[in-house]
């Protein structure tokens, strides 16, 4: 899906030590209880390599006196309570003398900063990439790495204070929003999780790139607000891209298991129908949202049900005015506000508590007369087939 940028893990094998239990090795206790000592001294050396390898640097016999203009650097940089004897290291050393001659040297920061989180000293990298970006200006690929920093040491308050101000440097960058929203979502603040993700899935112009790991972050978030039939429509707008190849067994028993929980199969999308292009390629067609009729374009190409502020207010739908997502269009990128229509009909179809937003731009952004396009939220909670200037929409069974 959109802009790839997933959680990677790491996977060590111990290796296979395997043995027919029915062969008794003469000797065989005594071997495994070796073997396990090895292993398991191995794993504690790998493990306290670096906390060993950082006390001999700093009390081993070679240490270094204190030099007065190393503690004024790494009071420059912000790293003064890193200790001398680790910033003179032979990890360090390299970066930090071309810092003492030029401290706003970019490529020596960054890798500086690196390995400072690497020798284990996470929050000073962090500091020193933020203290960097403030002090030597254009400093945004600094922030960025400060970002990943404190994610992996899960502060995620330090990471949506600095990704804050990323999305207002850069507005339109998907990769800013979604860690913003991973660090909201993993600090309970759901609804603004909600918001990222949407602008994520928004900033990407086509949904197939869109990364699988959106869209369940913004389901599991809806779910966590209980809004169990909500965190159904990003699962399906996930599938829709690409039915053939999403279409999986996880996908709709992860969509049953939503529906379960929140009793979902009555109203949250039922009927059947089909719409036609009324020449050209774009299928308009009048809906009622709210009860309150307006004129719509059928657009699988949206990600969500998209209004102008006009005929939102005229169907009372509910928004968040402080709830704001970025979405970017033809004419370029604007400012819109998460809401919820509570009741959607177009023929014969009807959905209940459909997101939607709010453009906040001119009311002609979507063509004269207007009112909004009918987007994948309200759509991917039907069968969709499209053929030629026609589109069928079928309802689904969980």
């Amino acid at each position: 899906m959109k802009n790839e940028k997933e959680t990677r893990a790491v996977e060590v094998s111990v290796g296979d030590y395997v043995r027919p239990y029915a062969v008794e090795s003469k000797g065989g206790a005594f071997r495994y209880i070796i073997i396990g000592l090895v292993a398991l001294a191995a794993g504690a050396s790998f493990y306290f390599y670096p906390q060993l390898r950082n006390a001999w640097i700093i009390y081993g016999p070679r240490q270094p006196a204190a030099n007065p203009q190393s503690a004024e650097l790494a009071s420059t940089l912000g790293v003064s309570s890193v200790p001398a004897a680790i910033l003179s290291g032979p990890d360090l050393d390299v970066n930090f003398d071309r810092l003492r001659r030029e401290n706003c040297d970019r490529t020596a920061l960054l890798s500086f900063a690196t390995k400072l989180a690497e020798v284990g000293y996470p929050r000073d990298a962090a500091n020193a990439l933020t203290t960097f970006a403030s002090r030597c200006g254009n400093g945004d690929d600094a922030l960025w790495a400060a970002v990943n920093v404190l994610m992996n040491i899960s502060d995620y308050n330090g990471v949506i204070k600095i990704a804050s101000g990323l999305v207002e440097s850069i507005p339109t960058s998907p990769d800013v929003r979604y860690a913003r929203g991973q660090a909201f979502q993993a600090a309970g603040q759901f609804e603004q999780a909600i918001s990222d993700y949407v602008s994520t899935i928004e900033l990407i112009p086509n949904v197939k790139n869109v990364s699988s790991k959106v869209f369940t972050d913004l389901a599991a978030s809806y779910a966590s607000l209980k809004r169990y039939c909500e965190a159904i429509a990003p699962v399906q707008m996930y599938v829709a891209a690409d039915p053939s190849t999403r279409d999986t067994t996880q996908a709709r028993a992860l969509i049953a298991d939503y529906a379960k929980k929140g009793a979902c199969e009555l109203e949250y999308a039922k009927g059947s129908d089909r719409f036609f292009a009324q020449g050209g390629d774009v299928i308009k067609a009048k809906a009622d949202i709210n009860g309150v009729s307006g004129t719509f374009i059928i657009d699988t190409g949206a990600s969500l049900v998209s209004l102008t502020s006009g005929y939102a207010k005229r169907a009372k739908v509910r928004v968040d005015e402080a709830d704001r997502v970025r979405l970017q269009s033809a004419n370029g990128s604007t400012e819109g506000m998460m809401g919820v229509a509570q009741d959607i009909r177009l023929g014969r179809l009807q959905a209940k508590d459909v997101a939607v937003v709010v453009n906040i731009a001119s009311a002609a952004s979507f063509g004269r007369d207007i009112d909004g396009l009918l987007g994948m939220s309200f759509l991917a909670r039907y069968e969709i087939v499209v053929s030629g200037g026609e589109i069928r929409l079928k309802e689904r069974r969980f």
